[in-house]
């Protein structure tokens, strides 16, 4: 039983071994670097085409051009145009406001003054009507948005009375419905002196003009196409009054105005003060410069050549700022080509190994298989299908490759062909050989591809 064992030793060498996983390792380190360089050239390519975009004003609106721009102040060179820019629109911005607010301030001195005129040649305190007016709203409105809704309904011919009347009911209704006091004062004055209802069914007032025409008329005894326009608007404040006191007085006098709304009316009474002082002494100067055209023309040039010398310098920093970072992007795109060349290099090598590797140990294991030192299968068959010329094959050390293949595959086949009818001892040594020479016939057909 002994003669009927199967010794098979497949021994390899870590040498292949060895080489391959230092490749491997160089490959890995190779990859590593391309990986840092990408990220980097990727990192730097975003942040000049940032520039580029905010520059040539090529986003989707100008808020992000500008964004892209403020992006690159503390590393791309663009800072100082930024800031050059920030600080003329901050200064534009600045005159400009200015000169709104002391516009809008000499218009109010202006009105005041005429009021103050209308007082004197009318004998009715203008000023005395707008402190009611201002009362009647619970100090939610100001001093100056109050005096422009009396001159409005002074013109019109609406008596100091009626103008308070009507600011107790828009009190009433901007408290009644949640609205603001100036939004309703304006609605209500302009709904009644224009005779627009439309105005008036947003504050919950809802009159009509022939309705009101019609009652008005009954009370003087005329027919409604026999009212003035005067007469019409009258009829139709009346109805406005009537109805408007019936639905909200209760609102006006128990509900307090909103805190802020009078917060912000003082804060517009002493702001309006203080402006007016203002243009009481730049009003001269003022009046100076618009009649000598000539030194207005030399005030804003000397502005803008100081704001120029602020600006020049910016452009050429600008400008070198994204040379430099051009010069960087090239730099780190030629850096990333050399690993990437790195990278092939190392995977070219790699794989050169693994298939050296492959092959030297695919040729091992077919000569193991070659050596086979088992006991050898013999037929006992009158003819066994030349089975002694394949042993003599198998046995000759010449044949290599295609050829070894061929009569290594021809000895399966008698092999296979000889188990169906042996016995059971013959059957394991049949099988002993049948492993060692499909593994040969595999491992030789391994190292073909590979040689391919």
């Amino acid at each position: 039983m002994a003669d009927n064992k199967v010794i098979f030793e497949v021994v390899t060498t870590a040498k292949g071994t060895k080489r391959v996983q230092k490749q491997t390792d160089d490959l890995a380190k190779s990859t590593d670097r391309a990986d840092r360089s990408t990220k980097k050239l990727t990192k730097s390519r975003d942040r000049y085409n940032r520039k580029e975009k905010g520059v040539a004003g090529i986003s989707s609106n100008s808020t992000k051009n500008f964004s892209k721009m403020q992006q690159s102040i503390d590393g791309g060179g663009g800072g100082g145009l930024v800031r050059s820019y920030a600080l003329l629109a901050a200064n534009v911005f600045a005159v400009t406001a200015a000169f709104g607010v002391l516009s809008r301030s000499a218009e109010i001195d202006i009105l005041t003054n005429s009021m103050d005129r209308l007082s004197a040649v009318g004998g009715t305190s203008i000023k005395g009507i707008t402190k009611d007016l201002v009362e009647a709203s619970g100090g939610a409105i100001d001093f100056a948005s109050g005096m422009r809704q009396v001159a409005l309904a002074s013109s019109a011919g609406i008596s100091g009375d009626k103008i308070k009347e009507l600011t107790t009911v828009a009190r009433g209704a901007s408290q009644a419905l949640g609205r603001d006091m100036g939004d309703s004062l304006d609605r209500i004055f302009r709904g009644a002196i224009k005779l627009e209802p439309e105005l008036l069914d947003e504050i919950g007032l809802f009159v009509r003009v022939d309705e009101a025409s019609e009652k008005y008329a009954q009370t003087i005894g005329k027919t409604a196409g026999e009212l003035t326009q005067f007469e019409k608007r009258q009829g139709f404040l009346n109805a406005v009054t009537e109805q408007g006191t019936r639905k909200f007085k209760d609102f006006a006098d128990s509900v307090d105005p909103n805190v802020y709304s009078r917060l912000a009316a003082s804060f517009a009474d002493i702001a309006q003060s203080v402006l007016s002082f203002l243009n009481r002494a730049l009003g001269p100067m003022i009046g100076f410069l618009v009649d000598n055209k000539v030194l207005i023309v030399g005030l804003f040039s000397a502005i803008a050549f100081t704001i120029g010398k602020q600006i020049v310098p910016s452009l050429g920093s600008f400008t070198s700022g994204l040379a430099s970072t051009a010069r960087a992007s090239a730099q780190e795109a030629n850096e990333y080509i050399l690993d990437q060349n790195q990278k092939l290099d190392a995977y070219q090598k790699f794989q050169k190994g693994v298939k050296a590797g492959e092959a030297k140990a695919a040729k091992t294991a077919a000569n193991v298989s070659r050596d086979f030192k088992g006991t050898m299968f013999k037929s006992s068959a009158t003819n066994p299908l030349n089975a002694d010329d394949n042993v003599a094959a198998l046995n000759d050390k010449k044949l290599k490759g295609t050829e070894r293949q061929k009569v290594v595959e021809e000895r399966i086949t008698i092999l296979t062909k000889a188990r169906a009818r042996a016995n059971k001892e013959n059957k394991k040594i049949i099988d002993a050989e049948l492993v060692v020479r499909k593994a040969e016939t595999a491992q030789l057909t391994l190292q073909k591809k590979l040689e391919r």
